[in-house]
């Protein structure tokens, strides 16, 4: 997958920085919820429905320059590759361990992801004016 990454120049609005990162957490901590209350049959098809819709959004957010660089492609990708392991291999899921799970996704992903963009902002001509503030950043 060719990977169009994100234009030190073009850094957008803050929703736009961040839409489909949250667009993955959402969905993965409701994919997970519902399977609590699933059959197994379920599971797997509703898996197989959300990893596609998922991957779609991520090709969809490769073209359109959404990613900063592969690797926060690949951290996104890693979370879709979760959902479609944890929808085959786990036969129950009757506990809420995956909250831990979302968290160090969080934790990973979007830090990256917002060194990553902050850094993009830093190196810009004139990304710092008298009023701003590193820590505003």
């Amino acid at each position: 997958m060719n990977i169009k990454t994100v234009e030190p120049l073009r850094a957008g609005t803050e929703l736009e920085r961040w839409w489909i990162s949250w667009t993955f957490l959402g969905a993965y901590l409701a994919t997970f919820q519902l399977w609590m209350h699933l059959s197994r049959p379920l599971i797997l098809t509703s898996g197989v429905f959300v990893v596609a819709a998922l991957s779609s959004l991520m090709a969809w957010g490769g073209r359109s320059g959404y990613f900063v660089n592969r690797w926060d492609a690949f951290g996104h990708g890693m979370v879709v590759a979760d959902l479609a392991l944890e929808a085959v291999l786990i036969r129950e899921h009757d506990h809420r361990g995956f909250y831990f799970c979302a968290a160090a996704f969080a934790v990973v992903v979007g830090g990256y992801r917002w060194g990553m963009l902050r850094r993009s902002r830093l190196q810009r001509p004139g990304a710092l004016s008298s009023s701003d503030s590193l820590s505003g950043l």
